[in-house]
């Protein structure tokens, strides 16, 4: 099978349990406030149904549109990494570590959420896949699940144990994590080994980190300060079964998958609404000329909902 590696150098970015503050970088105090007023809009009333793009996967995840107009995702257990240019579906990586979630950094380069690497990695300008990061003091992380890049350039990664077994735990917690500009890794968040932080993501203005607890089912909202640290997260929303990947739309919305579709949620924690589609949603993302697209992995499908005008 062919593997397709495309080289981006953008310099935009793509896209309690006892929480713990992360100071252990020293970051330059920038300010992120935005005087813009949000309009408030429902999405899921000009939503359109959904569209099979792809089929006969295995299990689909990370769905991440890149600047030259391309789908990208994962197939875990296949151990691969698609593309889909809008007609046809290729392989983008394989293998691809049992990649899941997948973001791009602030020089356009594509991160992955490796299980079977159990990493972070990062795809260099040459195409070479590279560690970026594997561990925290000085133990092996769990097993990386999703990430989220921001324009200051602060990484926040969740790490379940999804993709290994006990035996081979060497972190007593699941974590939600923050590695800093200069490399620094520290903790936002941790948990009890029942607990599963998995699906994560920025409002529009970056001052808030969603992240989503499947067995909970809940999504925490962690306010963030000046240099991208995370004050305590609280409860936003209380989620359908199963919450999972997410992502968020210019008017602050939050789509969130769950098991019983995609809920839409307004950014002051009001349910819009549920879409829904054939399978089980695992991730979605915005895509498209005018990111009006929602585009969602679920299970061995994935499928695109056109959400209309977006005023």
């Amino acid at each position: 099978m062919r593997v397709i590696f495309s080289i981006l150098f953008l310099m935009s970015a793509c896209t309690s349990d006892g929480p713990r503050q992360d100071d252990t970088d020293t970051d330059t105090d920038t300010d992120t406030d935005t005087d813009t007023e949000v309009v408030p809009h429902n999405p899921v009333e000009t939503a359109g149904a959904p569209t099979v793009i792809a089929d006969g996967l295995v299990f689909t995840e990370g769905p991440l549109w890149m600047p030259n107009d391309v789908l990208l995702f994962s197939d875990i257990p296949a151990n691969r990494i698609y593309q889909w240019n809008g007609e046809s579906l290729e392989i983008f990586r394989s293998p691809s570590g049992n990649s899941n979630g997948l973001a791009l950094n602030n020089d356009g380069l594509l991160l992955a959420a490796e299980h079977g690497n159990r990493r972070i990695s990062l795809t260099a300008e040459t195409g070479e896949v590279e560690s970026l990061i594997d561990s925290y003091d000085g133990k092996t992380l769990n097993s990386p699940n999703d990430l989220v890049q921001s324009s200051l350039g602060h990484l926040y990664f969740t790490d379940p144990p999804y993709g290994i077994s006990e035996e081979l735990r060497e972190i007593s917690h699941n974590g939600v994590y923050r590695v800093g500009p200069d490399g620094a890794v520290g903790l936002v968040w941790t948990g009890e080994p029942e607990t599963r932080p998995n699906g994560i993501v920025l409002s529009p203005d970056e001052s808030i980190l969603y992240v989503s607890y499947t067995r909970e089912a809940v999504v925490r909202a962690f306010p963030l300060d000046n240099q991208g640290r995370a004050e305590e997260g609280t409860v936003f929303f209380e989620t359908a079964a199963s919450p999972d990947g997410m992502t968020t739309d210019a008017h602050g919305n939050l789509f969130i998958t769950t098991a019983e579709g995609i809920q839409v949620v307004n950014p002051d924690g009001t349910l819009w609404g549920t879409l829904s589609v054939d399978q089980k949603p695992t991730n979605c993302t915005l895509g498209g000329e005018k990111r009006s697209t929602l585009f969602v992995t679920a299970r061995t499908e994935v499928y695109s909902i056109e959400l209309g005008e977006n005023p």
